[in-house]
């Protein structure tokens, strides 16, 4: 999901006006171009015709999720890493025209060469519900 501050869009929205692009106008906080997640997302833009302007790229999430909480622009994060800022309102959504679609992860193991680390790990992953 793409978020923001609250007084960073209305700054946006006063400088550019309501209909504005953000895209165009707006800081768009991304991860570095090797990283998967950004390819992702890179997809999801190139296939909307939406070409950001203004990209400033870091390297962890972490790192982008604090530029988006200090009002340094608009980040395109993971929703639950940010699900209490939302809560909390220190962030809010940016709605966009077409949904972000969910990936899906998958592991491939040998069943006949488990050890305990990954049958500890598979466990792990099976307790989580697939939607």
């Amino acid at each position: 999901i793409f978020v923001s501050t609250k007084p960073y869009l209305d700054n946006l929205y006063l400088r550019e006006g309501r209909n504005t692009d953000i895209f165009q106008t707006g800081n768009i906080l991304l991860l570095d171009r090797n990283n998967m997640t950004r390819k992702y997302i890179d997809e999801y833009l190139s296939e909307h015709q939406i070409v950001p302007s203004q990209v400033l790229e870091v390297n962890t999430m972490d790192i982008l999720i604090e530029f988006a909480k200090i009002g340094l622009g608009i980040g395109c994060v993971i929703r639950e890493f940010v699900q209490e800022e939302l809560d909390k309102q220190m962030l809010v959504t940016i709605p966009m025209k077409w949904p972000i679609k969910k990936r899906t992860i998958g592991f491939a193991y040998n069943p006949g060469g488990t050890s305990r680390a990954l049958e500890d790990f598979l466990s792990f992953c099976g307790s989580f519900p697939i939607s």
